[in-house]
């Protein structure tokens, strides 16, 4: 049990510290990440998920989050930004509930027992985050595609936008039965979230 947790964890500290250079991108150049160009990922010539991926991986290393963990430090706090539409600010609860990620478009979908979803921005989650998926062959951001989630009849919402971000992501992961993947960890926004045990459900949610 603990080697499989310890990996989701390594999967979580990854996507987390990756989110530093996708920030920096933005910081610096006083706006959102342009939408990149994307691709599906492929395995044995077939594409195995629609996750939308950059074309061209970017170098990285542990070494470039130390590195923006200087630069940043040595500046004032700049944050990113926020705009969202407000069709999409002003949801109540249970219209942000009825929009929903499409399952067949996780990350590592069909590749690996875990797989990665994401939460739309909306309602009170309005922070953008940009996600970047770290492998070998470098850092890739992961764009936003609206197609990737359900938008439900409580919802009345012009075009998405075509770079709008994520809110945040939660890893799945068959812990309890290989038939279904539960929800392990989830981290939403700049303070909640939460993580499974084994033989364990959700409780108490915490907010740092």
């Amino acid at each position: 049990m603990w080697p499989r947790l310890r990996q989701a964890a390594v999967i979580a500290v990854l996507l987390l510290a990756s989110i530093l250079l996708s920030q920096d991108t933005a910081t610096s150049s006083g706006g959102p990440v342009a939408a990149p160009t994307t691709q599906a990922h492929r395995h044995g010539g077939a594409a195995t998920d629609k996750t939308v991926r950059a074309a061209q991986p970017q170098p990285f290393a542990f070494a470039n989050v130390q590195q923006l963990a200087q630069e940043r430090a040595a500046h004032d706090y700049r944050p990113m930004p926020a705009a969202l539409p407000a069709a999409l600010a002003n949801l109540s609860y249970d219209q942000y509930r009825d929009i929903r990620f499409r399952p067949e478009s996780a990350l590592w979908r069909g590749q690996s027992l875990f797989e990665v979803q994401f939460f739309h921005r909306g309602y009170h989650v309005r922070q953008r985050v940009n996600i970047v998926e770290v492998t070998a062959a470098g850092a890739s951001p992961i764009a936003y595609n609206p197609q990737s989630f359900t938008f439900g009849p409580l919802l009345r919402l012009p075009k998405a936008a075509a770079n709008l971000g994520f809110a945040g992501f939660r890893v799945h992961y068959p812990l309890h039965s290989p038939g279904y993947k539960d929800e392990l960890i989830v981290f939403l926004g700049a303070s909640y979230f939460r993580v499974l045990g084994r033989n364990q459900h959700y409780g108490a949610s915490v907010r740092a």
